[in-house]
């Protein structure tokens, strides 16, 4: 179609030979099975599901750290993305838009020192599309409308579950400093997401020229839709009746309006 362009690009990105540290002193063998049954939660898609947890040797407690810096012949990191976007011009119309769908699968089971760490360390997530549309429009009498709308993907959640001994039923110990309690995310990463962020942005602007300079006044809504979405929820999920799990923390601002002036010369 005439002064109408579209790009469709497919992107690959392989990372291998990564960087893994390896406490000389500690090896996975060097800790002992246990096993908690995840908290009855219809929110949790584990809920009421065996997890099973390791518990350090008591006689590594305090054993000094030999850190060792490096590489993996296992973790790797792959990122694949498909983009497709298109702009149309015309004489008083622009438009510009696009959708990009990508995801990063990871692998980090190359673990040394905490088996703890084995869970859920071959991650693959869906892919998840991004969706941008952006126009401009020239009206008569040198006014022009233009605005933005985009809708992202809501983030991943975590459900962040501290055990104690009260919870194993038993004496845990979480690290060589003798730590007494083990954390555990009971939500297999990239399972449960927060809901798109949908934003519409407009402006409305008038120019006016004198000379060799060009006014321009302008009158900016930012989330013009007034949505309220949550951006981020507390991940600490206890077993009580105050649990604060999926407390919302930050939300979208609201509509606002913002006046301007732009002068060129």
């Amino acid at each position: 179609m005439e002064r109408v362009s579209a790009t469709v690009g497919y992107y690959r990105r392989n990372f291998s030979n990564l960087d893994v540290t390896d406490n000389l002193n500690l090896a996975v063998n060097e800790w002992n099975a246990f096993g908690i049954v995840t908290p009855t939660d219809p929110r949790l898609p584990a809920s009421g599901q065996p997890i099973t947890m390791y518990s350090l040797n008591a006689n590594k407690v305090n054993t000094p750290t030999d850190n060792l810096r490096t590489f993996s012949g296992i973790n790797t990191s792959v990122y694949n993305g498909l983009e497709f976007s298109a702009n149309m011009r015309r004489d008083k119309l622009l438009l510009f838009g696009g959708i990009t769908t990508e995801r990063r699968a990871t692998t980090s089971c190359d673990e040394r020192d905490n088996p703890n760490g084995l869970r859920f360390c071959d991650a693959t997530p869906p892919f998840r599309a991004t969706y941008k549309l952006s126009a401009a429009y020239q009206l008569p009498w040198e006014f022009q409308l233009s605005g933005s709308f985009i809708a992202t993907p809501g983030p991943s959640v975590s459900a962040n579950y501290t055990v104690t001994a009260a919870i194993a039923g038993r004496t845990i110990i979480g690290s060589t400093a003798g730590a007494t309690t083990i954390g555990v995310n009971l939500i297999e990463p990239s399972t449960v997401f927060l809901d798109y962020k949908k934003q519409l942005d407009l402006r409305i602007a008038r120019t006016f020229r004198f000379g060799g300079r060009r006014i321009q006044g302008f009158a900016d809504i930012f989330n013009a839709l007034n949505a309220g979405t949550v951006l981020r929820v507390n991940e600490t999920y206890n077993a009580t009746s105050t649990n604060p799990w999926m407390t919302p923390l930050t939300i979208m601002d609201g509509r606002y309006v913002r006046f301007g002036v732009q002068m060129s010369f």
